[in-house]
């Protein structure tokens, strides 16, 4: 049985919800750029209702999945262009991603390396290219974002 929340705002995907509109509505969102300034928005059916948003996209599986634009990752946040991803998921259907080039070897996307040595998809990327730049000469890594 769904739990049920007497304010809205405690609710697991309500921040959530809130950033994904803010993202697109807002201009002085930090990261309103790459999505508002780029034209994707969110459908009104969940621009407009917090409940058919939750409607729609049901649970969050894990705490380790976030709401993704798919299968069209340039389309508008709305029930047919959704799922829930991981983040190696994600970095995979994102636009710029980071390809990895390791002593001459084939470039390796960023999500594919995450996944073939097991790395845990919490780890920061951040520290994971902290952590590549430390175990190799920065002249034998390229972040190539030509995809």
């Amino acid at each position: 049985m769904e739990k049920q929340y007497t304010n809205i705002e405690n609710h697991p995907l309500f921040t959530t919800w809130v950033m994904m509109r803010q993202r697109c509505n807002n201009p002085n969102h930090s990261a309103y750029y790459l999505y508002g300034g780029k034209g994707i928005k969110v459908c009104d059916r969940w621009n407009n209702s917090f409940a058919d948003f939750i409607q729609d996209v049901g649970e969050r599986p894990s705490d380790l999945h976030t709401i993704d634009r798919y299968p069209n990752k340039n389309g508008n946040y709305s029930p047919d262009n959704f799922r829930w991803a991981t983040w190696a998921e994600q970095n995979s259907n994102r636009n710029g991603y980071a390809a990895i080039k390791i002593r001459q070897k084939k470039n390796m996307a960023f999500a594919a390396y995450i996944r073939k040595y097991k790395i845990d998809e919490k780890f920061d990327k951040d520290d994971l290219i902290n952590t590549i730049r430390e175990k190799y000469p920065l002249n034998k890594i390229v972040f190539d974002k030509s995809r």
